[in-house]
């Protein structure tokens, strides 16, 4: 499972170290992050999507963190709100610390 985006400038691969164990055939950078450790820590390993495409935009750039917020908020079911907006600030804090190899 992983996520194709950019990074420092360059193409980047975002895989779940616990489900990939190979890289990327093609020339890209690397970034590997425990998604499903960090979704089972929040309290529900299926939000280890929304924590790959939080750390995605954080690695990226594509679009502001506060833009995934306001979806998650106004399309998500109320109950599942809090849960998935504890997953996207994860995920940031995972892209954060990333190490991030060419």
């Amino acid at each position: 499972q992983g996520a194709v985006g950019s990074c420092r400038g360059s193409p980047a691969v975002v895989r779940s170290s616990g489900r990939v164990t190979a890289g990327p055939e093609v020339g890209c950078g690397l970034v590997s992050m425990s998604l499903v450790r960090a979704a089972q820590d929040i309290g529900n390993a299926r939000t280890d999507n929304i924590i790959a495409l939080s750390a995605l935009v954080e690695l990226s750039g594509i679009c502001q963190a506060a833009t995934l917020r306001q979806i998650v908020e106004e399309r998500m079911p109320g109950r599942f709100v809090p849960m998935n907006l504890d997953a996207l600030e994860k995920g940031i804090e995972l892209a954060q610390s990333a190490d991030y190899r060419e």
